[in-house]
């Protein structure tokens, strides 16, 4: 599902139609006037115009000016969504070239959000920089591999249905949305999508075409794997393994493994540093704690699988959307998605 872009014609041979824009600023250095287009349930979109040099923009969510929400948003919605803005702007916007654009997938979860992304965090060397936001119901990754301020992508994980809720009214939200349910957005927003064509530019028209479309997805899936799950270990069963040395062990341990992204081993070295570096204790003592630390790791048993590792959950939407956008073609011939063929 697009969401945001950002567009550009650098030399527009068309003179845009501002009938429908409201004017709100102008950048005098430039030449370049700003303007508003007004879409659905009050959401806009921005349009700017520069007629010394004809550089023409436009930029924001396509899914929120048409529709007024981004939960569903089919590639056909979106198709529609640039006929009306070529019909208001008088503008050929399939020629437009790609200088900003955003494609996520929502899907249900059966288990809450917030504990969802709180498992997900950034694998240990990987160059990203972990920001959270919304009180843990919001988590991004900016690939910080040409700097933080020129980050090529950015990965996000956000509680779907929480904002719907926020910034979406009753009357606008989709049929699709079932407020019992719980829902998760995974979405890549790309700074440079050239870099997905080999530094080429894309034009709108090539993003709209189902080759790019599979490779947005396909993309999506692998940007999704460059996160960690974190680790999660069995909860006690009795009473007996939850002492209060076994809880502040659980605790310690999996800040070590989740947070600072070290072993179940570096967690036990620490601990046992820590109590060799007491100088109160004699070696009796040091060798007495250090047993009942050891006593206490032994009991965490890690799961050999996280409920909260979303591949599989990604991969089925990616899937699933794929097959919604594109229509069965000619009986016997094989469509070509996410991950090879799809049977239809």
């Amino acid at each position: 599902m697009i969401d945001y872009i950002e567009l550009t014609i650098p030399a527009c041979k068309d003179t845009p139609f501002f009938e429908h824009c409201k004017p709100y600023r102008a950048d005098l250095q430039t030449g370049t006037r700003y303007y508003y287009l007004s879409g659905k349930g009050g959401n806009r979109l921005q349009v700017w115009w520069n007629e010394g040099t004809h550089l023409f923009g436009v930029g924001g969510s396509l899914p929120k000016w048409w529709q007024g929400h981004n939960f569903a948003y089919s590639l056909q919605d979106c198709l529609n969504t640039i006929d009306a803005l070529e019909d208001a702007l008088q503008i050929d916007l399939r020629e437009a070239e790609v200088d900003k654009v955003e494609n996520g997938i929502i899907f249900p979860i059966p288990f809450s959000p917030v504990e969802c992304i709180k498992h997900h965090c950034c694998q240990r060397g990987a160059k990203l920089e972990q920001v959270e936001k919304c009180k843990g119901r919001e988590r991004y990754w900016l690939d910080t591999s040409t700097g933080r301020a020129t980050a090529p992508v950015v990965i996000k994980i956000y509680d779907a249905g929480h904002r719907l809720k926020q910034t979406t009214g009753k009357g606008l939200r989709p049929s699709t949305y079932n407020p019992l349910q719980e829902y998760i957005k995974v979405e890549i927003h790309y700074n440079k999508p050239h870099l997905l064509n080999n530094g080429r530019a894309i034009l709108l028209a090539d993003l709209l075409r189902e080759e790019w479309q599979d490779r947005l997805q396909y993309n999506l899936f692998e940007q999704y794997n460059r996160l960690m799950i974190t680790k999660e270990f069995a909860p006690p069963t009795e009473k007996g393994d939850a002492s209060a040395i076994d809880i502040v062990v659980r605790l310690l341990v999996d800040k070590v493994v989740n947070v600072e992204g070290k072993t179940l081993e570096d967690a036990g070295k620490e601990l046992r540093a820590y109590i060799n570096s007491l100088p109160v204790f004699t070696k009796t003592d040091k060798d007495s704690r250090k047993a009942t630390i050891r006593k206490a790791m032994a009991k965490l048993q890690e799961l050999p699988t996280s409920q909260y590792n979303l591949k599989e959950r990604v991969k089925d939407a990616l899937q699933v959307e794929f097959i919604e956008n594109y229509p069965p073609q000619e009986q016997n011939r094989p469509a070509c998605g996410l991950f090879g063929l799809v049977d239809r």
